[in-house]
């Protein structure tokens, strides 16, 4: 019988437990980077063949990142979700360009940073650097790409000339970018070469003549420079970082439906969000600036002295509504509620 040492038996044994982890411990041999992009189809029901469906692809992207900024976190958005905002996105260009078909990455930028709380920008001529680097950076990028070039055996047929998607990951050990594809039902953390997705990156040209567009890709940002804080898409005399100021919406003239423009109430002392003249007593308002918040009662505005007194009235935060100064000092100080 053969004896061995101590310090032998210690090397053997360390040696079998390593093995044995070995076995037990999957290998690791890369790490991917994914962002948490939502995905649909441009056809969240499947409606194939038939418009805007069909060649919905660009306002499917736009969604998906519009979600992901938004903060939702599932995988897949439900149907009814992505085709309402799909259909929201078409809306959109319908008046802003006077149609919704194949609108290439500049105007695909221009619906964005008009009508949207975050921004994109074009970028020529972009390398596989640049784009992992936004995606380190949590900023998805949308890419237009010759759609028959990326041979993808989902699509029907050889695919669309024009098609786009959202690059949310990267994974260099097998040199993919990991894509939404919106194109067909299969297009979940799809993945495409680098070098396949980079030769097939063209932007719209007419004619079905996209592979020979130029190299573009949209990349995308949560926060708002002066690229787009001075953009106003609904022409109503405010900028999209003041309509974000006082919560009016980015697409519509009138917010509230009160026949002012939401510029025209701002200007004047009113809010752009609420009717105010369907406000009266036992309404609860403040001003946008200051935390106090009043109660209508009598012709006058009673401050509600604190947090307490507030709750025990059965009020809810939700019944307060932000009113404008013109408004708030029609009705004089009263005595405060207690």
């Amino acid at each position: 019988m053969r004896v061995i040492s101590l310090s032998q038996y210690i090397v053997v044994s360390v040696a079998a437990v390593a093995g044995l982890a070995s076995i037990l411990r999957p290998e690791i041999t890369h790490a991917a980077v994914s962002l948490p992009v939502p995905f649909t189809m441009q056809a969240p029901y499947s409606q194939w063949g038939v418009q805007p469906w069909e060649d919905a692809c660009e306002e499917a992207v736009i969604i998906m990142v519009d979600h992901f900024y938004s903060g939702v976190r599932t995988a897949k958005l439900p149907p009814a979700t992505a085709a309402s905002s799909i259909m929201h996105v078409v809306r959109l260009e319908n008046n802003h360009f006077g149609f919704n078909k194949d609108t290439n990455a500049a105007q695909m930028v221009e619906i964005i940073n008009n009508f949207f709380r975050w921004e994109a920008r074009e970028v020529p001529d972009p390398t596989i650097e640049m784009i992992k680097a936004e995606i380190d950076a949590g900023r998805p990028v949308i890419v237009p790409f010759h759609g028959k070039a990326v041979y993808n055996p989902y699509f029907r047929g050889a695919g669309p000339d024009y098609h786009t998607a959202v690059i949310k990951g990267y994974d260099d050990a097998t040199k993919d970018f990991i894509v939404q594809e919106p194109g067909n039902g299969w297009g979940l953390d799809y993945r495409y070469s680098y070098a396949t997705l980079m030769d097939a990156m063209h932007d719209f040209l007419p004619s079905n003549n996209t592979k020979n567009g130029k190299k573009v890709a949209v990349f995308t940002s949560p926060s708002m420079s002066d690229l787009s804080a001075q953009a106003d898409g609904d022409n109503d005399g405010l900028s999209k970082q003041d309509e974000l100021v006082h919560g009016s919406i980015l697409w519509l003239t009138d917010s509230d439906g009160d026949g002012f423009t939401d510029g025209e109430e701002i200007t004047f002392g009113y809010s752009p969000t609420i009717n105010e003249n369907t406000l009266g007593q036992g309404s609860l308002v403040k001003l946008l600036e200051d935390p106090k918040v009043y109660l209508l009662d009598n012709g006058l505005r009673r401050h509600i002295l604190n947090e307490q007194v507030f709750l025990s009235h059965g009020w809810k935060w939700s019944d307060i509504h932000v009113v404008g100064t013109t408004f708030f000092q029609k009705y004089p100080a009263g005595n405060p509620v207690q």
